[in-house]
């Protein structure tokens, strides 16, 4: 075991990085074994991990970041970083000790983003109390990152105050991060939590996350050397709040993604719930969601999202973007609280397929910053307009193939003039509705289906002040069976 005392550092102030570094190298070079981190305070630049390294941050000692950006640097890894690894084998940090990454030392508290679609300058802080915050353009870019690795483990330890990414794992094979308490500032942008990037075989379980960008996001980017999936990513028994999106696949998708399970977590407080965002060429699929629940609301500023629980979108990039396919994505057992709607929304040349909703509940709520959000957020994407104002159902389907929605539960508390039916469904393809119950906002159809082939809506129940239950426009061969209707004014219209 190496102690970073015996190496210089004092827990007292000045700048240990030298100290640090020097005795990872030392423990490295004997082999690997624990880099010990006694308690006090230790502000440092980065700090490269050797192979068989386990970093130990014990209670009561803090890492805390400089706030000079000239003591960040990349050491043969893409990104400036805090604490790094590249090709390192068998690597861990763990411990009751805290990484703090002086986050708001690289914003401008007195100013954020400009709130504007579009803009990017800063203004003044009282235009968006919510942030984001003006960031310094020369921050940190990622407060862990682990580049080429294996077998890494990240366990027990709190990472605070992100000034960018928290915990990069990009190219990683065998990954844990277990029991890690990420606490950033939610007005910090793309201060994103854990983003697993064309890794394999990694396990997020027992964390809880507070990001001001998404909590947990699973990447395959294009902007590297390699090449490869992202696939094999556990989620589990995770508590997550963010300005974004709780847990998130995308939007970069140059490679495929697949294989992904998201389980027993918590998404609360956020602008999203979970969303996948398909821009790029790969495939998305094989991805599941289940008993999880999501409370959503409006924030002011300039922030990707309009309280969606829910969000799937399949749209190029660019003009040019060969678009990968997205499909076989269900959530079963899912409990939804949300200021906003579900959102599926495909380009018309690339369909979404396979897609299903198993067990789920949506409480549509209306709040404070909840006035004028008509619309639907289809960012990023140089093809598709950003945002579109558009009247919302409770679900917004478009461009599905095979869509099955059973046990879905839809219900209203507290309506705005935009709201509208329950599910609405249009540009579809073999639709299957089975045992929904509901009913539509105010006046109109509860289910709404337009421009579509094949239809089967079935053992459904109208719920008490339902004024038409289901309407049919323009779509070629509807099945209607065995549904509860006599709280409906009117039951059926199909044109």
């Amino acid at each position: 075991m190496e102690n970073i005392r015996d190496h210089g550092a004092t827990g007292t102030g000045g700048n240990p990085t030298d100290a640090i570094q020097a005795a990872v190298d030392a423990c490295g070079a004997d082999g690997g074994g624990v880099v010990h981190v006694p308690p006090g305070e230790y502000r440092t630049g980065t700090v490269m991990l050797r192979s068989g390294v386990r970093l130990h941050l014990a209670g009561g000692a803090t890492v805390r970041g400089s706030p000079d950006p000239g003591d960040y640097v990349a050491d043969g890894m893409p990104h400036r970083v805090l604490v790094g690894a590249v090709d390192a084998e068998n690597v861990a940090i763990t411990g009751r000790g805290t990484l703090d990454c002086n986050g708001l030392a690289f914003v401008d508290e007195n100013a954020v983003i400009d709130p504007r679609p579009g803009h990017a300058g800063p203004v003044p802080r009282d235009r968006s109390p919510d942030g984001p915050l003006f960031p310094d353009p020369d921050r940190p870019d990622c407060a862990l990152l682990f580049y080429r690795c294996s077998n890494v483990e990240i366990r027990d330890v709190c990472i605070r105050d992100s000034p960018h990414w928290t915990v990069h794992l990009l190219c990683c094979d065998g990954v844990h991060v277990h029991g890690v308490d990420v606490r950033n500032d939610l007005r910090i942008p793309n201060s994103d939590g854990i983003n697993p990037d064309m890794s394999r075989n990694v396990r997020i379980s027992g964390c809880t996350v507070t990001a001001g960008d998404d909590a947990i996001c699973v990447k395959a980017s294009g902007d590297y050397p390699e090449a490869r999936p992202c696939e094999q990513v556990t989620v589990t028994n995770c508590t997550l709040q963010s300005r974004s999106c709780g847990i998130k696949l995308g939007s970069e998708t140059e490679y495929d993604i697949r294989n992904c399970r998201f389980s027993n977590c918590v998404v609360y407080g956020s602008n999203r719930g979970l969303g996948i965002q398909n821009r790029d060429a790969g495939v998305i699929e094989g991805v599941s969601f289940s008993d999880i629940s999501v409370e959503t609301r409006h924030h002011t500023g300039n922030w990707w999202g309009v309280a969606e629980p829910i969000s799937i979108t399949s749209l190029p990039r660019t003009a040019d973007t060969d678009l990968g396919t997205l499909q076989e994505v269900r959530f079963s057992n899912v409990d939804l609280v949300g200021e906003g709607s579900i959102v599926v929304y495909a380009d018309r040349t690339e369909p979404i397929r396979k897609l299903r909703f198993d067990g789920l509940t949506h409480r549509v709520t209306a709040g404070d910053h909840s006035g004028g959000r008509n619309e639907i957020d289809l960012r990023p994407g140089e093809v598709a307009d950003g945002i579109r104002e558009r009247d919302l159902p409770a679900i917004y389907l478009r461009g599905v193939e095979r869509a099955e929605l059973e046990n879905v539960t839809i219900e209203w508390d507290g309506t705005l003039p935009y709201h509208t039916h329950a599910i609405e469904s249009e540009e579809f393809t073999d639709l299957l509705i089975d045992g929904f119950r509901g009913r539509q906002a105010d006046a109109g159809a509860a289910v709404a289906l337009s421009d579509g082939e094949r239809a089967i809506v079935r053992q459904c129940i109208a719920d008490p002040g339902t004024d038409l239950f289901l309407a049919c426009d323009g779509v070629d061969g509807t099945t209607v069976a065995d549904n509860v209707t006599d709280a409906a004014a009117t039951a059926v219209e199909i044109d």
